[in-house]
């Protein structure tokens, strides 16, 4: 049957196993006008629309899971470094320095695995150094101890019959072993304070040429064979800065040049000063440090290559440097292999207060 609202008016077209097709009829005055409509039965598009729902929930559980396995793939490639980083943080936290992170990663990650591994490897080469320091001090420390004990076994065993010569030079011996034994102990616990904040920088004014003068005199009077010479543009020339701190620094850059020095057996000391810094350059015509080496001079435990086979501990000149930064001058080095090698420091005339030291500087 046709709906009521077309039963005056409408013509049937078709009808087939429930589907109705029929055209309304009415006329709109001076339009041309034709509706047809189609009557379809519910059960009829339920079983037509079953195939296309299942078609679509089929679709859509294939695209969800299509979505969770790339999330699941993206996860664990984002996550996999940060794993691999949280454990080799634990294995490095619990002492196995030669821990590194050998994953594939990008971005902010890459960056993050490339700065743990470059952590580990400092962190690796600090420990190398401080285990070759800790042997090298220990040979530093025991050295002068034998040369004392040897002088005075033998001043013990020559007792009677010791002429006063011999007395000298036994004595002279021991006076040396026991000024680089002072020395070694003054740089090391210098050293440690630094790292600790508790070196106190007491500023007077001072002669720099008197307390480089007295310097040169002490070391000269124990490096036998040595000529070391000073000259100075001014009689005297006044500073601010610590008479201790700064002997320290000049008797570490001068006795350095007396040890690495070879044959020449000579060391030149030239102070000038244009009014506003002082400038000391100590010159020696020794072995000479390579220069590739040269800018890690200054780093802690570091030992120029010219230098094996000679006595030190790679720390007096990181000392200087710390010293000499504490008081607000800077200390530049120029050096050949073979031709020996000049150490300058420039140090204000005045300081009003002592600048922060940079302590991550080294030694020779």
């Amino acid at each position: 049957h046709l709906p009521p609202a077309f039963a005056d008016t409408s013509q049937l077209l078709m009808r087939d196993d429930g589907l109705i097709a029929y055209r309304d009829l009415s006329i709109v005055p001076g339009k041309p006008f034709v509706r047809i409509a189609v009557s379809v039965p519910s059960s009829l598009l339920r079983k037509d629309l079953k195939p296309t729902v299942q078609l679509l929930l089929m679709v859509l559980a294939a695209s969800m899971t299509i979505v969770f396995a790339i999330a699941y793939i993206v996860s664990r490639r984002f996550a996999k470094p940060i794993v691999e980083l949280a454990s080799a943080a634990s294995r490095l936290a619990a002492g196995d320095l030669s821990t590194r992170v050998n994953v594939r990663a990008a971005g902010e990650v890459r960056v993050l695995v490339d700065a743990f591994n470059k952590m580990g490897e400092n962190l690796q080469e600090a420990a190398a150094q401080q285990r070759r320091f800790v042997a090298v001090a220990a040979h530093e420390f025991r050295t002068p101890l034998t040369i004392i004990d040897g002088a005075a076994q033998r001043l013990k065993r020559n007792a009677d019959r010791c002429d006063p010569g011999d007395l000298r030079e036994r004595a002279d011996k021991i006076r040396v072993a026991v000024a680089r034994m002072a020395q070694l102990i003054d740089t090391t616990l210098n050293s440690a304070r630094l790292d600790e904040g508790r070196v106190e920088l007491n500023s007077q004014m001072l002669d720099l040429v008197a307390l480089v003068a007295g310097v040169c005199k002490r070391l000269e009077s124990i490096a036998d064979g040595f000529t070391i010479a000073l000259k100075s543009a001014r009689p005297q020339i006044e500073i601010m800065g610590d008479a201790r701190l700064l002997d320290h620094a000049f008797t570490n850059l001068v006795s350095n040049a007396v040890k690495y020095s070879g044959s020449s057996r000579r060391i030149d000391i030239d102070i000038t000063d244009d009014g506003d810094r002082a400038a000391i350059g100590v010159r020696d015509y020794g072995i000479g440090i390579p220069t590739d080496e040269i800018p890690k001079l200054f780093a802690r435990f570091f030992r120029a290559s010219t230098a094996k086979g000679l006595s030190g501990t790679g720390i007096g000149l990181n000392l200087v440097k710390a010293l000499i930064a504490l008081h607000g001058g800077e200390i530049q080095v120029e050096s050949r292999v073979g031709d020996g090698s000049v150490f300058t420091v420039r140090l204000p005339s005045k300081i009003a207060e002592a600048p922060s030291a940079d302590l991550s500087v080294a030694a020779r």
